[in-house]
């Protein structure tokens, strides 16, 4: 496609930053309707485990990493046992959701 000067839909959301695919994520749980607090409390939980593992791009994301990011963050004594395991569904959801839109 790109010989004829189109770009594939996948190229051009892997080069798109992540903080803006996680803004259209909320514009669709807004979208269909869940609560407010639940919207903000998702993005908060994706956005803490993009930054802090210095997730930019779709390519940079590791499962494994962010576990290990999160285990640290139980291990300091930020987040217990049952918020980790409420990171870890808010972040497998709007992967799953990456890979089901893009």
């Amino acid at each position: 496609m790109t010989a004829i000067g189109l770009q594939d839909g996948q190229q051009v959301a892997d080069a798109r930053p992540l903080t803006n695919h996680v803004d259209d994520y909320a514009s669709v749980l807004a979208a269909k309707g869940d609560a407010p607090k639940h919207v903000r409390q998702t993005i908060m939980r994706i956005r803490r485990i993009i930054d802090g593992c210095r997730f930019v791009f779709w390519a940079d994301i590791s499962a494994s990493e962010a576990t290990v990011f999160l285990k640290g963050q139980c291990e300091a004594g930020a987040i217990g046992a049952q918020t980790f395991n409420h990171y870890q569904t808010s972040f497998k959801s709007f992967c799953q959701w990456m890979v089901r839109d893009h």
